[in-house]
């Protein structure tokens, strides 16, 4: 087979490859919905590994490598490179390395969409997917919700979605319906026109389901973009009252369905009214985070350690609202990524995303009007994600920080189709050092050291999932105090992933259930080398020593606790104590 349809047959295989993850990652159940281990980021990063080898093999076919010149490919590069320095420099190599393998993940798929998605079909394949994926999850979505088939979440009553989160829906949602209205709005054919208006409004709907206040702003806001703009549009035309019609009519329907939601009385209320504890909640992890950056402002603590440090920054007003002993993130994305990684980190980071929209607004402002729908639906589906960041974390979660370098990526490629129809693309060109080096008998070899290779990669990648499902077994029999079957569960997990926290804090409170004391302590002082800043750690291993009779010691975990969490369980644990003791 000649080189060029090797070649060809690579480029195919990334290509659908792509679009299996761009159509099934949405649609995959996460953990705090269903229990299955192939949840969305193990699926994305086996999916990102295959094409990554696939990639390689290429690499022996080809003399050059070709990307389309953009702003946004060094400053991820550097973010990258950024993020592999302070994982090699962090004090918990697993998180910092876990972190950067992320980052590493989103920087492949930006470099194989825009490498391969160059043609103007393939951009309306994309966009179709998309766009078909999100209808699916929205119309399933409210199935259930119809059907009052509801899961709790954090004890409180949630529509059902396959992001377990409902703000991750939300802002998944923010990245596709700029899409289908963009579309919707250039659109030239009526049939087209009348099916995209019908799936914007099903998005719509199911976003404010979501019950998402954050979310709500940017979509008001992303409503009145496109008001605007088409009150412009018929102005010019001199349709004045169509565009008076076509523009009040949506916004009443917003109105009317905000006003029913805002009056309905139940446990929506508490979503809905502006006195409530998840405002007090964030800002209150905004301050302890901004304690965190003050203490090391230009390194930071270190990729993916925020919640290794955040407790000992932790006020009380977060210990009475938030129950949950671990806090993983800052609940905004800036401020957690100058928390972990400095305002060195930082920096890169906004040079990355100004680049990007920046770039995009270039892009649409100049495209010819058939190409318009597309770099503004991708800025705006960018910009709202970055939006909504500024008060959540779902950058920190798989499928919405996909769809976000997806969104930049596909902005990249309809620029590069733009300019080689009007052939004036400029590429990033570089010489490949290995394809000269790669006669068959070696080009045989490489395939064998992918296929070697991508197999342990797999095994490594799937760990933290099959110890999340022995967890999740051990919890269920935790549950019915059937303390010795959870023993063999959480030390299945414990043995597939050793930094499981939950598995090592789970295993210490059985064995003390089940009174083997000396197991019970080497399993709390495993987990205080791997996560020592907790005060249910430190409580948990007082209450323990105090059972042993180890009386400084257990005073000595209990100051601990209580540094980390004023809680009155550790006075009462000291107060008994210092009784016993005579003091």
């Amino acid at each position: 087979m000649p080189d060029s349809k090797v070649l060809e047959v690579y480029r195919k295989i990334i290509f659908w490859g792509l679009l299996v993850i761009i159509a099934v990652l949405p649609c995959l159940y996460t953990t705090k919905t269903f229990h299955l281990v192939l949840i969305k980021t193990v699926f994305l990063q086996l999916a990102l590994s295959f094409l990554f080898f696939v990639w390689f093999l290429k690499l022996g076919e080809g003399e050059f490598i070709k990307l389309p010149q953009n702003p946004v490919i060094i400053p991820f590069a550097l973010f990258v490179l950024y993020a592999f320095l302070s994982a090699s420099f962090s004090l918990y190599k697993y998180n910092s390395f876990r972190s950067f393998f992320s980052y590493l993940g989103y920087f492949l798929l930006f470099i194989f969409v825009i490498e391969n998605v160059k043609k103007r079909w393939q951009i309306r394949l994309v966009s179709q997917i998309i766009l078909i994926t999100a209808g699916f999850i929205c119309l399933y979505s409210l199935y259930k919700n119809i059907s009052f088939l509801k899961f709790n979440f954090w004890k409180a009553p949630v529509y059902f979605n396959f992001f377990g989160n409902p703000n991750f829906f939300a802002s998944y949602l923010l990245a596709v319906l700029p899409l289908s209205f963009s579309l919707f709005i250039y659109s030239h054919f009526k049939f087209e026109k009348i099916v995209l208006f019908i799936l914007s409004l099903l998005i719509s709907l199911s976003l404010l389901l979501t019950y998402s206040q954050g979310c709500w702003i940017i979509f008001f806001f992303y409503f009145m973009l496109f008001y605007i703009g088409l009150i412009i549009n018929y102005w010019r035309k001199k349709q004045l009252l169509k565009s008076f019609l076509f523009g009040a009519f949506p916004f009443l329907i917003f109105v009317v369905l905000y006003g029913v939601l805002f009056y309905s009385q139940g446990p929506v209320e508490k979503y809905l009214f502006p006195i409530n504890a998840s405002l007090a909640v964030r800002k209150d992890l905004w301050g302890s985070a901004w304690q965190m950056i003050k203490i090391f402002p230009v390194m930071g603590w270190g990729t993916g350690n925020f919640h290794i440090y955040f407790p000992l920054y932790r006020t009380l007003e977060s210990l009475l609202i938030i129950e949950s002993p671990i806090v993983f993130h800052a609940h905004s994305e800036f401020l957690e990524l100058a928390a972990e990684m400095g305002f060195l980190g930082l920096t890169l980071f906004l040079w990355m995303i100004l680049s990007f929209l920046i770039y995009t607004l270039k892009v649409w402002l100049k495209a010819p009007l058939a190409w318009k729908k597309y770099p503004l639906a991708f800025f705006l589906g960018g910009l709202g994600i970055l939006m909504h960041n500024l008060i959540s974390p779902s950058l920190r979660w798989t499928a919405i920080a996909a769809f976000f370098w997806l969104m930049a990526a596909l902005a990249v490629s309809v620029k590069r189709v733009i300019s080689e129809e009007e052939r004036d693309a400029v590429f990033i060109t570089l010489k490949n050092r290995l394809f000269p080096l790669l006669r068959p008998v070696r080009k045989g070899l490489l395939y064998a050291l992918a296929i070697v290779l991508f197999i342990p990669l797999s095994l490594e990648i799937i760990k933290p999932y099959r110890a999340e499902t022995a967890l999740k077994e051990g919890i269920k029999a935790w549950d019915k105090e059937n303390f010795f079957q959870a023993i063999v569960k959480f030390e299945q997990a414990k043995r597939i992933n050793p930094y499981c926290l939950s598995a090592y804090y789970r295993l210490g409170y059985s064995y003390r259930m089940t009174g083997n004391y000396q197991k019970a302590l080497e399993n709390y002082q495993a987990l205080e080398k791997i996560c020592p800043n907790y005060a249910r750690l430190h409580y948990n291993l007082g209450s323990l020593y105090q059972d042993l009779g180890q009386f400084r010691q257990a005073i000595g975990e209990f100051k601990t606790a209580l540094q980390r969490e004023d809680r009155v369980f550790s006075h009462d644990r000291l107060r008994e104590i210092y009784f016993e003791l005579e003091k």
